[in-house]
């Protein structure tokens, strides 16, 4: 296995398709000589890459750094272009893909005809420079406001502070996560929006419940007649 890795993935390469490496391990003469199971192979392919991520090198601890990084420049077009991009990659391999030939996406259409709905949509492609780091900036400004109002009106904030930093704290953890496991892509961003976006919707909601509550119509404890 080791072999055929250093084959596959000299010195200097920065990517291996994993699906292919995978096959040719199942067909190893090598391994059918030696009747080896699928199990074994599962096994074997744990313990190696075990072996590349812990304990983690600086190399590997710098790529995650990279692509954490890279995860906060995305904007929400870059996400909606990549997948665009990777439904069109379909039209390329469909020799290896007859599975997806049925497929209304796919059926009597082409590479171009796909990506030509990115290009005609106007909300696919805004707002364009409204990346990650903006929306936790306004996260943070949410969240400030928001204890500022509280404190003045004398409410409770702290559940309602934990629990926008929970919602916003794990969608940057599942982003972490992802950049230790795999290779970056776009896609693997959308929790992270997700739930900010929820987050500062939440706290968003909590101000303005505190400042209308504030006003003489609308009082908190107004009963109905």
């Amino acid at each position: 296995m080791i072999s055929l890795l250093q084959r596959e993935l000299p010195a200097g390469a920065s990517s291996l398709d994993v699906g292919a490496f995978r096959k040719q391990l199942e067909t190893s003469p090598s391994l059918s000589q030696m009747a080896v199971s699928g199990d074994t192979v599962d096994a074997a392919l744990t313990h190696t890459a075990w072996a590349f991520l812990y304990p983690p090198q600086r190399v590997f601890l710098h790529a995650v750094a990279a692509d954490f990084n890279r995860s906060q420049e995305i904007t929400i077009p870059d996400v909606v272009r990549f997948l665009f991009v990777t439904t069109t990659f379909y039209f390329s391999h469909s020799a290896s893909m007859p599975q997806f030939a049925s497929l209304i996406t796919f059926r009597d259409k082409n590479a171009d005809e796909i990506f030509a709905i990115f290009k005609r949509r106007p909300y696919f492609h805004h707002p364009k420079n409204f990346n990650f780091r903006i929306l936790l900036f306004f996260w943070l400004v949410s969240v400030a406001v928001f204890i500022r109002v509280a404190k003045i009106r004398k409410q409770a904030a702290a559940a309602a502070a934990s629990y926008a930093a929970a919602l916003t704290l794990t969608g940057l953890l599942i982003m972490l996560v992802n950049c230790f496991l795999t290779v970056f892509q776009p896609r693997f961003t959308l929790p992270m929006w997700e739930l900010t976006i929820m987050s500062v919707t939440i706290l968003l909601g909590a101000i303005m419940e505190n400042l209308v509550s504030a006003l003489p119509l609308f009082p908190r404890n107004r009963r109905r007649k």
